[in-house]
């Protein structure tokens, strides 16, 4: 019985692990994940006729290969970033049923084994359940791996990120965190809520300039979420410096972002308009993980004393060991 157990673990229906061999064998596709339901990606060009260069037509199968090509590169990345840098490579064109196409070739490849599931992101959904133990050493031993001195303290700066997008909360946090920097997700506008929380974190940190550096899409709702943050924490009594990092209009020249149409009823069109003198918008997706990255470590390393925040780093290293050796004789 273990053994079956082991064998459904690693290979997922045995059955369907079978027909996707056969399938993978015809097309040259390799199997790296356990398989639920086998899949044969069509090698055919759509039967649309293409009437413009603009057009692209690709087949499904190609459509697979190039998405397992930009997943390979990064750790993790969201379904809208493996669209958006298809988008950028001229592979697929940029309109709701290229991104449905794309969002079901990534289920069928997950499903199929094709692609790993771990490597695709969604934290716009999550579970949440208090840790469990399995002895005292344990525990003792996750609170030692957790301690951490205020890295910030001795810092001129009490510095936060603030990311519009959620989905993308999963690839800034091991940065920020790395950092030991406040990360605060929003869906859009911040709530009243968040706001009120920020306000006790900066008055533990008072007689520091406050900075939020902020990430957001480029858009008449994302351009005036800054401005609103202002105006929140100005009621509040505090005058926060709030970075505008990303999206910028020089990023979309710089990286040659795709853009869409924006949204004509938002009542901030004309101000945003006339402001950036355009009329498109584009999503903090868009963005390659990897400029992304560096954008955020960038921007935070520019607002900090490098050497006082690793030689903390550093002395809680020396902690950590000092501890395990007094408290676990390890």
């Amino acid at each position: 019985m273990m053994a079956e157990n082991i064998v459904f673990k690693e290979l997922g229906d045995i059955n369907e692990f079978e027909r996707q061999i056969k399938i993978g064998d015809s097309l040259g596709l390799n199997i790296i994940g356990p398989v639920y339901r086998s899949w044969h990606p069509s090698n055919s060009l759509s039967k649309r006729v293409v009437t413009s260069i603009k057009l692209k037509n690709i087949s499904t199968l190609d459509l697979l290969l190039q998405s397992q090509s930009i997943i390979s590169q990064y750790e993790m990345v969201t379904v809208r970033q493996v669209y958006y840098i298809l988008v950028s490579r001229q592979t697929i064109n940029n309109n709701l049923n290229e991104y449905r196409r794309v969002i079901r070739v990534l289920k069928n490849g997950r499903l199929a084994g094709l692609i790993k599931f771990d490597s695709i992101i969604d934290d716009t959904r999550e579970a949440e359940k208090t840790p469990s133990w399995e002895s005292i050493e344990d525990i003792l031993n996750a609170a030692i791996d957790q301690f951490r001195s205020f890295w910030w303290r001795d810092q001129p700066y009490h510095v936060e990120v603030w990311l519009e997008k959620r989905a993308l909360r999963r690839i800034f946090y091991p940065i920020t965190n790395g950092y030991d920097v406040y990360l605060c997700t929003g869906g859009g506008y911040q709530s009243w809520s968040e706001v009120w929380a920020a306000r006790a974190r900066f008055l533990a940190r008072k007689g520091s300039d406050l900075k939020i550096l902020y990430f957001g899409d480029l858009d008449p709702s994302g351009k005036d979420m800054p401005r609103d943050i202002r105006d929140r924490f100005k009621t509040l009594g505090f005058n926060v410096d709030v970075i505008e990092v990303a999206l910028t209009k020089n990023d979309i020249m710089e990286y040659d972002l795709p853009t869409n149409p924006s949204k004509k009823k938002d009542s901030r069109q004309d101000w945003y308009t006339n402001k950036y003198g355009i009329n498109y918008a584009v999503e903090l997706d868009a963005l390659p993980p990897k400029i992304l990255s560096e954008k955020i470590r960038d921007a935070i390393e520019a607002e900090c004393d490098l050497d006082l925040l690793w030689a903390k780093k550093v002395n809680d290293n020396i902690r950590r060991e000092f501890w395990r050796k007094w408290i676990l004789n390890q």
